[in-house]
């Protein structure tokens, strides 16, 4: 009980000269004693009268004394008055950087929401590189500081404009994004939108629709290519509207394309498929080559869906002028489609290999050509050049061949020439294979022989468990 007195008497005699304190020392002493009166006072007069004194004292100590009586309920509000007093004493231009950062962010904490985000605010208009660097750090913490921020945005300086732009972004909230995207100013817009297209997401979604409504035709041009890459089927039903209804065929191709890289991509229910459909009959209205590719994505990916309709719009591209390129994509879509009907003319022939290398295990030439997927011709390892060659017992019209290797992209052939009767028909560079299928179509062709010049490969040799040549129809 005496002690609790004297502490108390030391408090009163404080009271009456706590802003007469001028040394560092004085300061640390006087805190000594006041952080001792807090611990002693039991009444919340007592406290709140003590803090009074506390936030007097501008120093970090003292600020980190107020700050801890927070927590005492009774006292919570004037303990948080006279740590934003002192955190605001703080900030000042005279203190070094850590203690200016570290108060200015207490000071937010310390006003309500209103004041802080005014506060932070002037902060991020104001020249004080180490009071704007503290303001974006709040950014991160408060959307309704980021909300006032996007709205105010070009009131600030340019630099800070740019990165403020930069953390809303990297923040990735799709609300926040969505109303940045109104912005007046262009250059904020795009990129809210360009964010937008990145995130993905339902609310992303909307805030894309929103933006192709846009009066500023650059943004809306952004927001059609955010929607074009979008990751998964969501975006059909916007990309079908626009292919459907947009007045530039600039705006229509794009969103064309953007249905053809999504059914490539994306995981599809019966809704997208008939999108797709949809889209696919689009395509089929245009003439230009990039349609073609186009539709024939699309064949692809509904062949399992919609055979009648995928296999119809094959038959008429097939019918059309378009580059050997594409016709050989069709052709290939058309022999896998048909493959099992197809008569295998290497099934009758014999095979061979011209290079002498020896076999590498019990894998003869003949077991890359007898319809038996569990057997395979493989030969030494880490060679330049592989050659199988398959004879026929006559001449023979030739315009395909399906391709088996050991493993999918593992011991395959992946660079070889198509040689018919000693005249190269076609040239195969980075074999894409599908399932460990890779079938290549080439000018149909009447030959004895049909080889392959292996140059490269995948693994340590190009195995193949078969090798299927055809005539196409």
């Amino acid at each position: 009980m005496l002690m609790r007195r004297v502490l108390l008497g030391v408090s009163i005699c404080l009271m009456m000269g706590v802003a007469a304190v001028e040394s560092a020392e004085d300061a640390d002493r006087t805190l000594d004693r006041l952080a001792k009166a807090l611990k002693a006072a039991e009444q919340p007069s007592e406290k709140k009268a003590l803090l009074a004194d506390v936030a007097k004292i501008k120093t970090p100590r003292a600020l980190t004394i107020a700050a801890a009586a927070a927590a005492d309920k009774e006292v919570a509000e004037d303990a948080v008055a006279a740590a934003g007093l002192i955190a605001q004493a703080l900030t000042a231009g005279g203190q070094p950087p850590y203690i200016r950062r570290s108060a200015f962010l207490r000071w937010l904490r310390c006003q309500p929401q209103a004041q802080a985000i005014k506060t932070a605010v002037d902060a991020l208009r104001n020249e004080d590189v180490v009071l704007q660097t503290c303001a974006m750090s709040f950014l991160g913490t408060d959307s309704a500081f980021i909300n006032t921020v996007i709205k105010e945005l070009d009131s600030f300086p340019a630099p800070v404009q740019a990165r403020l732009m930069e953390i809303i972004v990297d923040r990735g909230d799709a609300a926040q994004l969505v109303e940045m995207s109104r912005h007046k100013d262009k250059k904020v817009a795009i990129a809210a939108v360009t964010a937008l297209g990145k995130l993905g997401g339902n609310a992303a979604l909307a805030g894309i629709g929103q933006a192709l409504t846009a009066s500023d035709q650059d943004v809306r041009a952004v927001a059609l290519r955010a929607l074009a890459g979008w990751p998964d089927a969501s975006s059909l039903p916007l990309l079908l509207d626009i292919a459907r209804q947009s007045g530039s065929e600039q705006e229509k191709t794009i969103a064309l394309s953007g249905i053809s890289k999504v059914a490539a991509t994306a995981k599809l229910d019966q809704g997208a498929r008939s999108n797709l459909l949809a889209a696919l009959n689009l395509l089929m209205e245009r003439s230009t080559e990039e349609a073609a590719l186009a539709a024939i994505q699309l064949t692809k990916v509904l062949a399992s869906s919609h055979p009648k309709e995928a296999r119809q719009a094959l038959d008429k591209l097939a019918t059309r002028k378009l580059s050997p390129d594409v016709q050989e994509r069709i052709q290939s879509i058309l022999i896998a489609a048909t493959i099992n009907q197809l008569p295998n003319l290497a099934r009758d022939a014999k095979a061979s290999s011209p290079d002498g290398f020896d076999s590498q295990g019990p894998n003869p030439d003949a077991h890359a050509i007898d319809g038996k997927e569990a057997t395979y011709w493989d030969e030494t390892d880490n060679h330049k050049l592989y050659r199988l060659r398959v004879d026929f017992k006559q001449a023979t019209q030739v315009a395909a061949i399906s391709l088996m290797g050991w493993g999918h992209r593992s011991y395959s052939p992946k660079d070889f020439e198509i040689v018919c009767d000693d005249k190269t028909v076609k040239t195969v560079k980075n074999a894409v294979y599908t399932n460990n299928r890779l079938i290549v179509c080439f000018p149909r062709t009447s030959c004895s022989s049909l080889e392959l010049k292996i140059t490269g490969y995948y693994g340590g040799s190009p195995g193949i468990r078969e090798l299927a040549i055809f005539n196409t129809p």
